[in-house]
């Protein structure tokens, strides 16, 4: 197994492992955004979705950003107990740490367990979606990060729901 496989896998159930701070009754969608936010590169982290970019900028700007997201899934009834089914990591190069670290991409596939069967007035099934992330040592850095997104599955699966879903977010 390359080092950049290792690594890859690791980092997904690392950002697993945050998405499950949405389980505990403890944490606040501040945690949960903070945990998130924490695997994406710094200041740059694009999400591609759907025919659109966005690209966030630094963790103060973008956290409340983040937790406006989740309150969504909070305010629609669902709740946030998102789950990583299965995952799969593609090396796309491993040039070694002198080398720059290399990079991945990591199709992750998530489950949601709604909390509650009847939210937004009506009945919620859990559903799954998988993402396309890419993983790389961030430049300048010595941090692990995802560097983008592809979520088109995750947001045409909330809009199949809940049309207007983005409606009031950015």
């Amino acid at each position: 197994m390359s080092s950049i496989r290792a690594r890859a896998e690791s980092f997904c159930h690392s950002y697993a492992k945050a998405m499950s701070l949405g389980t505990s009754s403890k944490a606040t969608t501040t945690d949960i955004a903070e945990a998130l936010f924490s695997h994406y590169r710094p200041t740059d982290f694009t999400a591609f979705s759907m025919g659109q970019r966005i690209v966030m900028g630094d963790a103060t700007s973008e956290v409340p950003e983040m937790e406006k997201y989740l309150e969504q899934w909070l305010s629609h009834g669902i709740g946030l107990d998102i789950r990583m089914e299965r995952h799969r990591v593609d090396v796309v190069s491993d040039l070694g740490e002198t080398g720059g670290g290399g990079s991945a991409m990591c199709w992750i596939t998530w489950r949601v367990y709604p909390a509650s069967p009847e939210g937004a007035g009506r009945s919620i099934e859990g559903w799954e979606w998988e993402n396309m992330y890419a993983f790389r040592l961030a430049p300048g850095q010595e941090k692990w990060v995802w560097e983008f997104v592809v979520s088109d599955n995750e947001v045409a699966g909330l809009l199949g729901k809940f049309p207007g879903w983005f409606d009031g977010l950015r």
